[in-house]
């Protein structure tokens, strides 16, 4: 039990991809603490989730379709229902997000990994599960490459802008329960969703030189300064 968990510790583990009940196990918080600083990461998860889905894949000879309308494609045949695929999100240590599919064909449980790069809406297929569902082309994968790494791109082709709680004051004080850490992202235009309305501050503009000091005439400094008038 780590009774000294932050609130960006509970953050970055919840974006990391642990679960609220993970955090309250490993820190020993109540529900409502975790949940407090958990609830604006698992929004961002489910933002990305939403962005990853729209992103629309480059089809050769064929209009280019959305990640979910691909995945659909794929899955319908096989008696998979669009809703019942279950998607989750976590970042990864490089920036990029891991997006996960989840689905039974039969008897058998599948997923399939994207990265995800929110700045650029890039998409790349992580493995052989995940490029049989993004390209009409890819043939099915046997069991034993499910699940095996693979680095094959599938881009975006309309590139979109990006976008943080046992009641323990033992552990969080009043001035960390104020804090809800955002990662830095830049607002989607599809969902134009804006994660910072916060204005960045402006320099102070600078100081004006002072004029130079005056200089004394040479009849001053010979007869003295007259009293100004």
């Amino acid at each position: 039990m780590d009774e000294t968990m932050r609130p960006r510790e509970i953050q970055a583990r919840i974006r990391a991809g642990a679960s609220v009940d993970d955090v309250i196990v490993e820190s020993g918080l109540d529900r409502g603490v975790v949940e407090r600083f958990a609830s604006p990461v698992l929004a961002e998860r489910d933002h990305m989730i939403a962005r990853a889905l729209e992103t629309l894949l480059r089809r050769d000879f064929a209009n280019d379709v959305p990640l979910s309308d691909a995945v659909a494609e794929r899955l319908t045949p096989h008696g998979v229902e669009r809703s019942s695929v279950n998607w989750l999100s976590w970042r990864r240590d490089d920036g990029r997000w891991v997006i996960e599919a989840n689905f039974v064909i039969g008897r058998e449980q599948r997923s399939a990994h994207w990265a995800f790069d929110s700045r650029t809406s890039a998409l790349v297929a992580d493995d052989d599960e995940a490029r049989w569902l993004s390209d009409p082309d890819a043939a099915e994968p046997d069991p034993a490459q499910r699940g095996r790494p693979l680095l094959a791109a599938v881009h975006s082709i309309v590139p979109r802008e990006e976008v943080a709680p046992v009641t323990s004051p033992k552990v969080i004080d009043e001035e960390e329960l104020s804090v809800v850490e955002h990662e830095d992202v830049e607002p989607a235009e599809a969902e134009q969703l804006s994660l910072d309305d916060t204005p960045r501050p402006t320099s102070p503009a600078a100081p004006k030189r002072k004029g130079r000091a005056s200089v004394p005439s040479w009849d001053d400094i010979v007869f003295g300064a007259r009293p100004s008038e």
